[in-house]
């Protein structure tokens, strides 16, 4: 028995310089631990809109207008894509740059993007009401000029994705 309580008196206890390092350590832990948690409750501004279209013709070209959508989205954070019944992607871009206007090459004005955003209300944000026309396979409505070979036709996919995050917006088929 006096052996056990020998060995019990010869141990020492952590040195105090120790102790407050590992307790310094720990409240650090329990800091980070707290501050990513309570971060998760804070929303941070990106998450994806999403939105509802209606599609119609209008002289051969595709009418889409945005009958709903959550929260407006900058027009430079918004991208469209046109794509293949297989999703092959047929053209790109971002709706800023499409604002108002068919892009033409300036060497021989053929056509670069066959999208054009109307924004109802001005704001260069993607809104409820905005139209986005696509043109036809033979048309091109602002120049009266067609367009050869025509690009838009039944069968393909227009999508709007979210920039900052990736995903999709909304996608319509045409028909």
């Amino acid at each position: 028995m006096r052996q056990f309580k020998k060995l019990w008196m010869d141990q020492e206890a952590v040195s105090p310089v120790i102790a407050v390092i590992l307790m310094v350590a720990i409240t650090v832990v329990l800091a980070a631990v707290l501050y990513l948690w309570a971060q998760s409750f804070i929303p941070t501004g990106k998450s994806t809109p999403t939105a509802t279209m209606t599609t119609s013709m209008d002289d051969g070209n595709y009418v889409l207008t945005v009958a709903d959508i959550g929260t407006s989205a900058a027009g430079s954070s918004v991208e469209y894509f046109v794509l293949t019944s297989s999703f092959q992607t047929v053209e790109r871009g971002e709706l800023d740059d499409v604002y108002n206007k068919v892009l033409r090459n300036p060497i021989d004005g053929s056509i670069l993007a066959n999208v054009s955003w109307r924004d109802s209300n001005q704001d260069d944000k993607l809104s409820a009401n905005d139209v986005i026309i696509l043109l036809g396979e033979d048309n091109d409505e602002w120049n009266d000029q067609d367009v050869e070979p025509g690009m838009i036709q039944a069968g393909y996919i227009f999508r709007l994705t979210f920039g900052p995050t990736g995903k999709t917006i909304v996608q319509v088929e045409l028909t």
